[in-house]
């Protein structure tokens, strides 16, 4: 084979090489997202400092941590754009925090001005960057609410309820504030992000962070969270606010079931059948109802006097069984005789007896814990 020949194949095969480089970087490489350098998450002490100076002054106590703004820089070396379609946190506090703490909460902002997102997707060009910052803080324990939920004891009116659940509430911020004296460090974060990767441009969820340890120095706040102790019993909300909270609660609790009596007065009315169905819902609430801490206040009132809850839950199953016999009765058509109208009244007449020993029983509580 002639020189020239070789020569000519070499820069052939070179060309195909370069242009399959190319066709790669340009056409069939897919996005490459990644994090340019991982940012360290820290409590924002001067915040901390600040806000419970704050606080001391306007009656209240610390309820959450603020942590340090952090940016996320991303760049894609990819050679096609790519999407952040998810970036999730979690937070897994100190097995020396876990009792102070409630949850963990976070948000993002990016672009020019700076705008505020709950949560990606973020689309990235091939060759560009992004900056992402992360606003997060760790909400502690509703202190007083919280360890009122704890202290309950039907052998106690109200009030001694509260006084015992203030001063439990006063030891637990005690713990928390020499837990931060001495503390280096919270608890753990971690990210995971999910985004589009590779030739052929797949969804992949990787570790960005896996348990970073969230450091924490306050110095300059232990005078002021010092304070709040001092205040503690003066500290919204007060002895006075949560009994008071309480009273209205258990207050508008019975009015709605004086509410649900009143409606089951009335007898059927031929001409509207279907409006005679009665609310079951309201009965069943109150057995459910236990999400905050003042209605656990209020469900255990209730619970306090024997028979109570089952009486509840008799009469809300009562309800629904004479609800399901109008849905029935008016499918088949078979409500214009006088004897089934009868045969409807008389049951709805014995539930609102039933209704009433309920109302008369919640307002004998009443009596006994709040009045």
């Amino acid at each position: 084979m002639e020189l020239s020949t070789i020569i000519a194949f070499i820069g052939i095969l070179v060309s195909i090489s370069i242009s399959s480089i190319t066709l790669w970087l340009t056409h069939i490489r897919g996005p490459d997202i990644t994090l340019l350098k991982t940012p360290k998450f820290e409590v924002n002490e001067k915040h901390l400092h600040e806000h419970s100076e704050a606080l001391l002054n306007q009656g209240y106590v610390v309820t959450w941590l603020e942590l340090e703004t952090v940016t996320f820089v991303f760049a894609n070396h990819g050679g096609k754009s790519g999407t952040i379609t998810e970036l999730k946190f979690s937070f897994v506090p100190h097995e020396s925090f876990a009792g102070f703490y409630n949850d963990f909460h976070y948000d993002f902002s990016l672009g020019e001005p700076r705008r505020t997102i709950s949560s990606p997707p973020l689309t990235i060009k091939e060759g560009d960057d992004q900056h992402i910052d992360v606003s997060s803080s760790i909400r502690t324990t509703e202190w007083k609410k919280k360890t009122l939920a704890e202290v309950l004891d039907p052998n106690l009116k109200l009030d001694d309820i509260i006084e015992k659940a203030l001063e439990k509430s006063k030891k637990r911020f005690e713990r928390f504030y020499n837990f931060l004296e001495s503390s280096q460090e919270i608890g753990k974060v971690s990210c995971e992000i999910t985004l589009t990767k590779g030739s052929f441009t797949t969804i992949k969820t990787e570790k960005l962070i896996e348990n970073q340890p969230v450091g924490i120095h306050c110095d300059k706040s232990l005078t002021s969270l010092r304070s709040l102790l001092h205040k503690w019993e003066n500290l919204s909300p007060t002895r006075v606010d949560l009994l008071n909270k309480i009273k209205r609660d258990f207050e508008d609790l019975i009015k709605e079931m004086k509410s649900g009596s009143k409606a089951t007065e009335a007898e059927v009315d031929e001409s509207n059948i279907g409006g005679s169905r009665l609310n079951v819902a309201l009965w069943r609430r109150l057995d459910e109802i236990r999400d905050s801490d003042e209605r656990k206040i209020r469900w255990f009132l209730i619970r306090s006097e024997e028979g109570f809850e089952e009486d509840l839950r008799e009469l809300y199953e009562k309800i629904g069984k004479y609800n399901n016999t109008i849905s029935e009765a008016l499918h088949l058509g078979d409500l214009r005789t006088k004897s089934h109208f009868r045969t409807i009244n008389a049951e709805r007449k014995r539930l609102h007896s039933d209704v009433e020993k309920i109302v008369n029983k919640a307002c004998q509580l009443h009596s006994k814990y709040v009045s």
